[in-house]
């Protein structure tokens, strides 16, 4: 199955490869997830406005080119996408700027609270902006929304064999604090008492999830993850 990814940035992307592809891959499924956004060559800084961006550029007519099996099906070069996985992660909600983004192209959002409410919410907008109802017959379907809660660092939190709690919940310097102690763990350092960001090298981050993959059964704490995997796994079948 080839899965073409459309995200907020290369660290994501290493978190989605790695994690949902080994959770899939626990379930017989052979992935190959492909960058769409960002480019693989990619290194500036990511965000959600790269996201609507690509879908701007990328509306459905011209997405449909993406998807088709036939004589290059098994050619990683030439074949055409199974599925478009378009990922948000939820700590946008709250961001004025992104409620002005929002605001400006007529679309708003409510008031969620808990994460099922903000999964939905970031499920609908990007259903609205992929614009899944112009879609032609059959494509919509060959999409998925992936909603992080919070952000993919959560995921990087969640493998941590010393992390206790359940990293969806974490949020702010408590997250950026999971995250740093994570990662010094992993590279053999201290752990500093407090952080003041969260490492965005992409080589460091793609090091750091291809080194904890073999802990992907601890995502099952991620209701989320759980979600977005299963989806994909209901729609390869």
């Amino acid at each position: 199955m080839k899965v073409g990814v459309v995200c907020e940035g290369m660290t994501d992307f290493h978190a989605i490869n790695h994690y949902v592809g080994a959770a899939l891959g626990l379930r017989g499924l052979s992935v190959d997830f492909v960058a769409l956004q960002p480019a693989p060559d990619n290194t500036t800084s990511g965000g959600w406005g790269n996201v609507f961006s690509w879908l701007e550029g990328n509306p459905p007519e011209s997405r449909e080119s993406l998807f088709g099996r036939g004589l290059f099906a098994n050619s990683k070069k030439m074949a055409g996408l199974d599925l478009i996985l378009i990922h948000i992660d939820t700590d946008v909600l709250p961001e004025r700027s992104f409620l002005n983004f929002l605001h400006a192209r007529n679309y708003s959002i409510g008031n969620p609270i808990n994460l099922v409410e903000q999964c939905d919410e970031i499920s609908k907008l990007i259903a609205h902006f992929a614009k899944f109802n112009q879609c032609p017959v059959g494509i919509a379907e060959k999409h998925v929304a992936a909603p992080i809660a919070e952000s993919s660092e959560a995921w990087c939190v969640a493998v941590d064999p010393e992390f206790r709690g359940v990293a969806e919940e974490l949020s702010g310097q408590d997250l950026i604090n999971a995250f740093g102690a994570a990662h010094a763990r992993f590279n053999g350092i201290p752990v500093k008492a407090a952080y003041s960001s969260i490492n965005k090298k992409i080589k460091s981050r793609e090091k750091y999830c291809q080194g904890t993959v073999g802990e992907v059964n601890r995502l099952d704490s991620c209701s989320l993850f759980v979600a977005l995997v299963q989806n994909i796994a209901t729609i390869a079948q």
